[in-house]
């Protein structure tokens, strides 16, 4: 193709090319790519959770809809999520697990005035059969949600036999990941860990490494008992550090809870932080009073 004064004009090999079913692949040059001007990816939870794909995973019983839910109050009140900042929005939770005396139980807890911007949902569609579509005509009628949390993945996950694991898991989060994308959200997949630990924390995940290798990034919930209060959260990023965190409940209890960020080096610790979310997600009730004193990376 041509342009004139503007106007993209087809040359006889387009309209040969056309003409025969030939297609050729659209590019763009590496000059033109660096003069862009991109908005950057935004993050719905500072330093946590960007727009794109994410799995969020961890033992049965772990705590995960805990967290999930906990992050999703916060996001839609715009309040902190334990140590890091959000950006408010609307927040659109499917609750497959939860019925709505379990949410209201556990809102009562989070909250202690009704709130708006977060709406749940238990219809179940499954991918392939409506689930894209009736999602994207939610983030249409409703362009403030930036947050979509799916508790959990495999209530949208169709029914079916296949020889090629890998290739299913990656075709299903590649649905998962354009509509991101495309509505530029936050979707947030809660799954479940294998019983078989793998080599690393990736290949703990349940099911192939098309899985974790099809999204923009996986948090994973680790406790070394599950009657634990502490719990390590590890989260790997194509866009950011990897990094853990560290948590621990405050001397007194109800006093929400302390975080310790580390680095993937492992040599750059920052202080601990006293949580200002509204809740820890294990479940204990968060105050805007403590009695800890933080300073110089230690507890007292």
């Amino acid at each position: 193709m041509t342009e004139d004064d503007g106007m993209t004009m087809m040359t006889q090999q387009d309209l040969f090319d056309e003409a025969n079913g030939i297609r050729h692949f659209q590019t763009i040059d590496s000059d033109a790519l660096f003069d862009m001007q991109l908005a950057r990816r935004r993050y719905v939870v500072e330093g946590l959770l960007t727009e794109g794909l994410t799995l969020l995973t961890g033992d049965p019983k772990i705590g995960k809809s805990f967290f999930a839910l906990s992050l999703s109050v916060s996001v839609a009140k715009g309040v902190p999520f334990l140590c890091f900042p959000t950006q408010k929005c609307g927040v659109l939770y499917f609750c497959f697990e939860d019925d709505a005396k379990r949410l209201q139980q556990r809102l009562f807890e989070m909250s202690e005035e009704a709130f708006s911007g977060l709406h749940f949902c238990q219809e179940i569609l499954r991918l392939g059969e409506g689930f894209i579509e009736t999602l994207s005509s939610y983030l249409t009628e409703h362009p403030d949600t930036r947050l979509v949390v799916v508790d959990t993945l495999n209530y949208i996950r169709p029914d079916k036999f296949t020889t090629n694991m890998y290739k299913s898991d990656y075709d299903d989060m590649i649905l998962l990941h354009q509509l991101a994308q495309k509505f530029s959200v936050a979707l947030l997949l809660v799954h479940h860990h294998r019983k078989a630990l793998g080599k690393d924390d990736l290949h703990a995940v349940s099911g192939s490494t098309g899985l974790t290798g099809g999204v923009d990034n996986c948090i994973s919930i680790e406790r070394p008992r599950r009657s634990e209060k502490s719990a390590v959260l590890k989260v790997v990023s194509r866009d950011m550090e990897s990094f853990e965190i560290k948590t621990a409940p405050c001397p007194e209890k109800g006093q929400g809870t302390v975080v310790l960020i580390i680095r993937e080096a492992k040599e750059e610790i920052d202080s601990w932080y006293q949580a200002r979310s509204i809740m820890c997600f294990w479940g204990e009730p968060n105050s805007e009073k403590s009695g800890l004193s933080i300073s110089n990376n230690s507890i007292s």
